[in-house]
């Protein structure tokens, strides 16, 4: 027992200093094409900005459309920026090239899988943009006025539903990232699976503002939950007891992704082994 619990120790020791390695590596990274970044960070709040000015004046126009008045409106779309940021993952775009150069061979010879570069990568660009993103979040909030009481308890639920959502979208996109292994045509299924996911979702408009049997059937698929879920959490749109219904069904998806990710990424690498790059 003493024996397996000290190779356990050494093992997570292992871990965490690779991910600090590869987290260095890929903050360097980030630091070198830091405009690159900013641009593509500005490109982020786009969406989330537009949404907002057409919803605002739809409400203004039209009155409170199922609950949502303009503050509570402004208040959405400018926590969805913030989720956006913390859950986006772009790999499914990068596994392809990686795949057609051979540049993926390079990287199964390092002692760690590479998907956690992957993952390091992801969170260094998360962490870096925020020395820019929060003065623009705190411009919005000061500029648009949100109505929204955000209690410990409230910022609490939504940092736990925030991280299970970017969890679960960084393994969707990741499941697409293996289908690579098939076709170069990876990256254009998953953005269109990606768009699909942003209308049912909650991207485009909360999902209260769909039609009444569409809106009942996305609560049990994966796109509510990395998007419309989380925001909702934060502006109190969900009841404190459906919370925790949320986090079950988040996790139980993250499971079933997880599985679907090493099954692709085992037979990937079968037909990667024997074709080549």
């Amino acid at each position: 027992m003493k024996a397996l619990a000290k190779s356990l120790a050494e093992s997570v020791r292992a871990l965490v200093r690779g991910y600090v390695a590869l987290f260095r590596l890929s903050w360097a990274e980030m630091l070198q094409y830091r405009a690159s970044v900013f641009l593509w960070t500005l490109w982020s709040l786009a969406g989330p900005i537009i949404h907002l000015a057409v919803w605002t004046a739809v409400i203004e126009a039209e009155g409170a459309l199922q609950g949502y008045d303009r503050g509570s409106i402004v208040a959405y779309f400018i926590i969805q920026s913030i989720v956006y940021h913390f859950t986006g993952a772009w790999q499914a775009y990068e596994f392809s090239y990686l795949i057609r150069t051979g540049t993926l061979s390079v990287q199964l010879l390092r002692p760690f899988d590479p998907s956690h570069y992957i993952v390091a990568n992801n969170v260094a660009f998360k962490l870096i943009n925020l020395v820019w993103l929060i003065p623009i979040w705190t411009g919005m909030v000061l500029y648009f006025r949100p109505e929204m009481e955000l209690t410990w308890q409230r910022a609490l639920l939504f940092l736990i539903s925030m991280s299970l959502s970017a969890i679960l979208y960084f393994l969707w996109a990741h499941c697409w990232a293996m289908v690579a292994f098939w076709t170069i045509r990876a990256s254009a299924f998953f953005e269109f699976t990606d768009w699909v996911g942003y209308f049912i979702g909650g991207g485009f408009a909360p999902i209260a503002l769909l039609p009444g049997g569409l809106r009942e059937a996305v609560v049990y698929l994966p796109p509510y939950y990395w998007t419309g879920f989380p925001i909702e959490v934060a502006i109190g749109a969900v009841e404190p007891g459906m919370v925790f219904t949320g986090v079950v069904v988040t996790s139980l998806w993250i499971v079933l992704l997880f599985l679907i990710y090493r099954i692709l990424w085992r037979q990937g690498l079968k037909r990667y082994g024997a074709v080549g790059a």
